[in-house]
């Protein structure tokens, strides 16, 4: 049962693996993209109201030591409660 092959085509023996192989590219790159793409927006989306939180945070802060300053010196000490409410 055994035989002996002196000459065989080269695109008899690669064909179905070339064309996968040369086709996987064009598969992969574009769903490659698409979830870069996806990664992108999504973060986008938690990351701007964190940045808006945080510019109202920081404002509000600021507000709030500068009432308070005014409120120590009027008290003349330099301890101050902040209440936000």
């Amino acid at each position: 049962m055994w035989g002996l092959v002196l000459e065989e085509a080269w695109e008899d023996i690669a064909s179905p693996y070339l064309m996968t192989t040369q086709s996987a590219p064009l598969v992969i790159v574009p769903v490659f993209l698409l979830a870069l793409l996806a990664i992108w927006f999504g973060a986008r989306r938690i990351v701007t109201p964190l940045q808006k939180l945080e510019k109202q945070a920081a404002s509000l802060a600021l507000e709030t030591s500068k009432q308070s300053a005014t409120r120590s010196g009027d008290r003349g000490n330099s301890q101050s409660t902040i209440r936000i409410g």
